[in-house]
């Protein structure tokens, strides 16, 4: 896996600190911040080359833990959370757990090497059911034994408050994670691997055409990877009007590395701190 951003923290004491790890498509993240007030006090994220089986992505992924000494330490609390694609929400109405399996491999060709999770999210009534492969879990476990687990999108859903269209788009060198609202209500959860500036504009109009949404009436908010000047945000402002960065709580602190970076870079991940905090 190749370092994307490796801000570590400037302590010695990290019993007094909380982890959290988020491991998906891309890659996998590493959060480390302490609470009342939460304060950033170190990122560490690493990209994926693309087309990986997930028992390569596994290897890579004990390969960067075992590479270095930070990730042995033990930490106040962990969390992991897992943001790849095989996960569906279901209407808490229509949710049965013996379908959970027979769901997700119809859409996601989940087979008998993944595991089965459940969050209920309160916030819409519903419940995301994802799967993990197993060899990635089994490293993450060991690796952090006593971890509370989750998926994103169940922390992003409760945490995200929307006006009347809105796109919510993550960005990663390799892919998108969109997040759709009609007011209150989310329409979509997906994410959609690209390669050119082209590709990402395709796919979020896609997701319009499909809910009726027109493009110059929707909200884009755009976090992760992405940058005001590249011509991936030329390509997507030629068709969407409302378009701005995720920002960053005033009131959160973080470390002063982070500070020569836009702050959008993170931002999806210290929301998701703060959402465990």
């Amino acid at each position: 896996m190749k370092i994307a951003f490796n801000i570590l923290p400037v302590i010695t004491d990290y019993e007094n600190v909380n982890l959290l790890v988020e491991a998906g498509n891309y890659g996998i993240s590493f959060v480390w911040f302490t609470k009342d007030p939460l304060n950033i006090v170190g990122i560490s994220v690493y990209h994926l080359s693309d087309r990986m089986l997930p028992e390569e992505v596994a290897d890579e992924i004990e390969k960067t833990l075992k590479a270095s000494p930070v990730f042995s330490k033990i930490n106040a609390s962990t969390t992991i959370c897992y943001d790849f694609k095989e996960s569906i929400l279901v209407p808490a109405l229509y949710y049965q757990s013996a379908t959970n399996f027979s769901m997700l491999n119809l859409i996601h060709a989940s087979e008998n090497d993944y595991n089965i999770k459940t969050d209920v999210v309160n916030r819409h009534n519903a419940v995301n059911v994802y799967a993990i492969h197993k060899k990635i879990e089994e490293v993450l476990n060991r690796q952090f034994p006593s971890a509370i687990i989750h998926h994103s999108t169940s922390l992003q859903l409760e945490k995200i408050h929307t006006v009347d269209k809105f796109l919510y788009c993550n960005f990663s060198h390799n892919c998108i994670k969109v997040i759709m609202f009609n007011g209150s209500a989310f329409q979509l959860v997906q994410q959609f691997n690209f390669n050119t500036p082209a590709d990402a504009a395709y796919h979020l109009l896609n997701c319009c055409k499909q809910y009726d949404f027109m493009p110059s009436e929707v909200s884009l908010m755009l976090s992760g990877m992405i940058d005001e000047k590249s011509k991936l945000h030329t390509e997507l402002y030629r068709f969407f009007l409302n378009v701005e960065f995720e920002k960053i709580d005033e009131l959160i602190g973080c470390h002063d590395r982070m500070k020569f970076y836009p702050a959008h870079f993170f931002s999806h991940l210290i929301s998701l701190a703060s959402c465990v905090s």
